[in-house]
């Protein structure tokens, strides 16, 4: 459930509803050095929002795995499959203002969940897909629901962390994303050229 309104600033930087009563229920509060209190479990909130990126970005990218295949399977050339590939950002680009609409409204909690749910519904109905349509339609929700990664994000920081604290927290948001990106691009291509190594040694 969302918390009480906050009359006062100070006392939404210090984790505490206008009652005096704590806006995290049940949350471990440790004393800042500015006499200010803020829940420790924000750390893990961060971290659980790092996690939820690390699986947007391979989510978004495992497609470059079985191209190949699906190129030779369908009859796709190089120009097309390209085309299916980045299909995704078309949403991915302009649901982000959208779902940081909905983050505000809805909080970070329900927007990520959701926002989760929806690119992994999106991820395993890619299998499914036995044309050209039905790949770009898939890419096109998988980015739908993947744009809300990095607003859900902003929200988590916003609500979870002082203003001394942000700028770090986003940071550290930001490289997991960049980090992601590099492994999977890594991975990415090791698969490429294990996958038809092994098919070859199948036969």
């Amino acid at each position: 459930t969302a918390p009480p309104p906050v009359e006062n600033a100070a006392l939404l930087t210090a984790g505490l509803c206008a009652n005096g009563n704590l806006m995290f229920p049940g949350a471990i509060i440790k004393r800042t050095n500015g006499g200010k209190r803020m829940p420790r479990i924000r750390w893990l909130m961060m971290f659980m929002g790092c996690a939820a990126m690390a699986i947007n970005y391979i989510d978004r990218a495992n497609l470059a795995v079985p191209a190949p295949f699906i190129q030779k399977e369908l009859g796709i050339d190089a120009t097309i499959m390209g085309v299916i590939l980045g299909a995704f950002f078309w949403t991915y680009a302009t649901f982000q203002l959208p779902f940081g609409y909905f983050a505000d409204k809805v909080g970070a909690r329900i927007a990520l969940a959701a926002a989760v749910i929806w690119w992994s519904v999106a991820t395993v109905l890619t299998a499914t897909a036995n044309g050209i349509a039905s790949l770009i339609g898939y890419r096109l929700l998988l980015g739908v629901g993947e744009a809300g990664a990095y607003p859900s994000g902003t929200k988590i920081n916003m609500a979870w962390f002082p203003k001394r604290e942000r700028t770090i927290a986003a940071s550290i948001f930001d490289m997991i994303g960049a980090k992601s990106v590099v492994g999977g691009s890594k991975k990415i291509a090791s698969a490429r050229t294990l996958i038809p190594a092994a098919s070859k040694a199948a036969r």
